[in-house]
């Protein structure tokens, strides 16, 4: 029998609605389902990818801004045609110099770098690097140039957050963050929220630290290591927060 409510936040002690590989992929095509503009469309994708695979808070894809991607791409070496400092948006009329950031990027990926490193601000106004994809950076970097573009446009004098709000041109609150992504778990009838997409990429990344670590360890893998591992990764001042997801990965072998 199914119960006749539902807790809107489940106590403590049941388990959470993590969503997995099927459902976040049906989050991702409602999102692209969506009756919005194409932009916001493309927009609202990239920022659930932003949490469900790069380790992201809604405050952190709020606070993330084209700066914080250009300051990244020239850490690396990476600029329009070999400045020492340039910034993405200048770019979006500039055929040759974004052939050469696409090309500094797929280099940089052939010579097996995973992810590039951008600064965020995220709980308790901690500034913090994380980890994004090339594959993801790759498409972020094509949406300043194209999707952006046409969004900020219609904005007066907007700011440089990836996410510029579109009625102020600000950047996005951590709660509309939420809010948007909420909506898109609704209309894909997939139980949670956007903050279950971080949950499901927390989830993955302890699963990596412990499948390593029991792989070079064996039967003496170190519970603190594996935690420690996935924490900084994550963000996460506290390590025994994660201890849920290791329980659960724990439990698949």
């Amino acid at each position: 029998l199914r119960p006749q409510f539902r807790f809107p936040t489940l106590p403590e002690g049941l388990g959470r609605p993590t969503p997995d590989s099927h459902e976040i992929e049906r989050v991702l095509e409602a999102l692209l389902e969506s009756t919005d503009l194409e932009p916001l469309q493309h927009a609202r994708w990239i920022m659930a990818q932003l949490m469900a695979t790069g380790t992201l808070r809604c405050a952190g894809v709020a606070s993330l801004t084209t700066s914080a991607i250009s300051e990244a791409l020239t850490v690396e070496g990476i600029s329009g045609r070999g400045t020492q400092r340039f910034d993405l948006r200048t770019l979006a009329s500039d055929g040759e110099a974004k052939d050469h950031v696409r090309n500094a990027l797929t280099a940089l990926n052939r010579r097996g770098r995973e992810a590039i490193f951008p600064l965020v601000t995220e709980k308790r106004d901690k500034v913090r690097r994380f980890s994004l994809d090339i594959d993801l950076a790759q498409l972020i970097v094509e949406f300043i140039w194209t999707h952006r573009v046409e969004l900020v446009s219609r904005l007066g004098d907007p700011d440089d957050a990836l996410f510029p709000s579109f009625k102020t041109g600000r950047a996005l609150k951590p709660n509309s963050v939420g809010n948007i992504l909420k909506s898109a778990f609704n209309d894909a009838g997939v139980d949670g929220s956007g903050h279950r997409l971080r949950a499901a990429c927390a989830e993955s990344i302890t699963r990596k630290s412990f499948l390593r670590s029991l792989a070079i360890h064996g039967s003496a893998w170190d519970r603190a290591s594996v935690l420690m591992d996935a924490g900084e990764q994550l963000g996460h001042k506290n390590m025994e927060s994660l201890r849920y997801y290791l329980n659960r990965v724990i439990g698949e072998v």
